[in-house]
């Protein structure tokens, strides 16, 4: 069995983003809390992470999170790796390096920008180790950690790029714009496909909105969709009314059973 743990499902600011009074960001329902988007995703023998978000602390304490065999970055963007610090606690609690995977260009920004976490660091009096080493990832190709396997597939972000990745029984779409029909052919047959919707009131440059999501919907035909990476626009309550009878809206702390 695998199950995943949406750690958050905020965009880049979360929600509520600091200095707005608006309806969503004053909101009491604790399903309108986001913290910046990442999941976790679990077997009885391995712990896998997507993206360290700033909100990395706040996340493993509050779902008592202590171990991660693995991290999977999707792109080096502040709101998706501003946690990597937070990984010396980890580090401290396995006494080993933890192992970062992404693709080549993203591990060089990633290692230029958090050099200090790729060289020796005192974790105890007497062990001085690394606190991430990285691992690059083939695009298109399967890979196994521990005893979950992926195949990672790039997507258009913007001006940049991002990673999805497609696991046995769902796949996982963040920060995209467009998706190449390579892409899009990969992802058919999934049973559920975890999914970005930035918002649906205006279009986007580097996130899709609700239209377009609904219109990959029908055409990649999952079993069922999840919404995350949401912004302020959206509400818990009112925005469900939008979507299709098996698209669900994700909330920070919510499982998933496969």
């Amino acid at each position: 069995m695998v199950k995943i743990t949406i750690l958050g499902c905020g965009g880049a600011e979360g929600v509520p983003m600091i200095g707005c009074a608006c309806q969503i960001c004053r909101s009491k329902n604790p399903k309108n809390k986001r913290t910046r988007q990442s999941i976790y995703v679990e077997t009885s023998k391995t712990k896998l992470l997507i993206d360290a978000t700033p909100d990395l602390r706040e996340q493993s304490l509050k779902n008592k999170i202590k171990r991660i065999d693995g991290l999977l970055v999707t792109h080096p963007h502040a709101d998706h790796i501003g946690g990597l610090q937070e990984f010396r606690a980890f580090c401290m609690l396995s006494r080993r390096t933890m192992n970062l995977f992404s693709i080549k260009k993203f591990l060089d920004e990633i290692e230029y920008r958090y050099d200090y976490l790729f060289q020796n660091c005192p974790i105890g009096k007497d062990l001085a180790i690394p606190i991430l080493a990285g691992n690059e990832l083939k695009l298109w190709t399967k890979k196994k950690i521990g005893d979950i396997e992926f195949v990672p597939f790039i997507q258009n972000h913007g001006r940049t790029e991002s990673l999805g990745f497609l696991f046995d029984g769902f796949a996982y779409s963040t920060d995209f714009k467009v998706l190449s029909q390579r892409s899009i052919n990969l992802l058919k047959g999934t049973k559920l496909w975890i999914v970005d919707c930035l918002g649906y009131k205006r279009d986007y440059f580097a996130h899709v909105g609700l239209k377009d999501i609904l219109a990959l919907y029908d055409e990649i035909k999952p079993e069922k969709a999840i919404i995350i990476h949401m912004s302020h626009e959206i509400d818990y309550e009112t925005f469900g009314k939008k979507l299709p009878k098996n698209v669900k809206i994700a909330y920070d702390g919510m499982k998933i059973a496969l």
